[in-house]
């Protein structure tokens, strides 16, 4: 929901390094903040900084060079509307109801678990690569992934997951209205332990047809649900949610959704990641022009290991809300990114696949 610049934004340094403090007084709030390095930029998707119910904001992490745009947003306004998860009339957080119209865990479901204590080991970005699926394939062949050799398979056969140009060389154009999807049963290679993970994957969208998974271990019926990555259609957000022990129920299912609102034809880079050492989890989505902020949330419950499949473009054993677009460049870490590898993998918006040098050097 775009308006017009608002003409009487103020700018000033604040007492903070780096902080810029905006300030305005025109307009009906509450107020979406978006920041961008170019002035072609600030209305990205991925230009969202802040909403805010008030007329000044500081920006503590404004880099040297930044544009501002200041509009009215519906997230505040006490009725939920597209792009919103929950709407409680504020703006503040720890009620259910985050900043940006996402939910949040209850602060009651917040609560200490050994697996907030883990430490990993931190390597090289493609050397710690559990598996990455580049989904170059046609055909009938089985989607391989590069590192261990881990195949994926089309399902109910091979006519609509077809081989197309896409965000890296080729990818996986997805018939998800005919419930096309890949699939496969559960490996060590999946196992996460229930430490820290991360999963990426560049998405293009072709319809909204349904909600529509990413990536999900998130079998329902046999109580294994462990993680999805999942785009939305109510709100056109993309979430990700973990289960703590497999299970449904009070305090059983962390979600963090993030508030870039996905079109159609444009193809974005999501993250996804849960962090055991600092019991959160998170999710990034990008755009080609500009990356994303992350957004997170409290969960020290841990995530469910189990035996469920793992599915690309569907979740629940194959069942439910099937991709229809495209996807490329499937990763999976059995760790968290650190921010320089997050950039690296977004490369200016390009997107990057692991190297064949890194594969020939990877342990088998």
């Amino acid at each position: 929901m775009l308006a017009p610049l608002l003409l009487t934004l103020l700018v000033s340094r604040g007492p903070g390094p780096g902080e810029v403090v905006l300030a305005w007084n025109e307009g009906a709030g509450p107020f979406e903040v978006k920041r961008a390095p170019a002035a072609a930029l600030v209305d990205d998707p991925g230009a969202h900084l802040h909403n805010t119910s008030e007329e000044t904001l500081t920006d503590a992490g404004g880099p040297a060079i930044a544009y501002y745009r200041i509009v009215p947003t519906a997230c505040g306004n006490g009725q939920l509307d597209f792009g919103e998860e929950c709407d409680d009339g504020a703006h503040a957080g720890g009620d259910g109801c985050t900043p940006r119209c996402t939910r949040e865990t209850s602060a009651s479901c917040v609560i200490a678990s050994p697996v907030a204590s883990v430490l990993e080991a931190t390597g090289s970005l493609w050397g710690d690569a559990a598996l990455f699926w580049k989904l170059d394939e046609s055909g009938d062949a089985a989607r391989v992934d590069a590192v261990s050799g881990l195949p994926l398979y089309s399902d109910p056969d091979a006519a609509g997951t077809v081989a197309v140009p896409a965000k890296v060389g080729l990818g996986q154009h997805i018939d998800g209205p005919n419930l096309y999807h890949f699939y496969r049963s559960t490996s060590s290679l999946l196992d996460h332990h229930r430490g820290s993970f991360t999963w990426v994957a560049w998405a293009r969208l072709d319809s909204t047809y349904d909600d529509q998974t990413i990536v999900g271990k998130w079998s329902i019926p046999e109580n294994q649900r462990e993680y999805r990555v999942q785009y939305n259609k109510a709100t056109g957000l993309v979430a990700f949610d973990v289960a703590a022990h497999g299970v449904d129920g009070a305090c059983e299912i962390g979600h963090v959704a993030h508030p870039t609102l996905l079109e159609t034809g444009r193809f974005y880079f999501v993250e996804a990641w849960h962090d055991a050492s600092g019991a959160t989890i998170g999710v990034r989505v990008s755009t080609e022009a500009m990356r994303g902020p992350s957004a997170t949330a409290p969960w020290a419950a841990g995530v469910h290991m189990g035996w469920g499949d793992l599915n690309v473009g569907a979740h629940n054993t194959c069942l439910d809300d099937h991709f229809h677009g495209t996807l490329d460049a499937v990763g999976f870490w059995k760790r968290l990114l650190s921010e320089d590898e997050s950039v690296t993998l977004w490369n200016g918006g390009q997107g990057l696949e692991i190297p064949s040098s890194a594969i020939d050097s990877a342990p088998r």
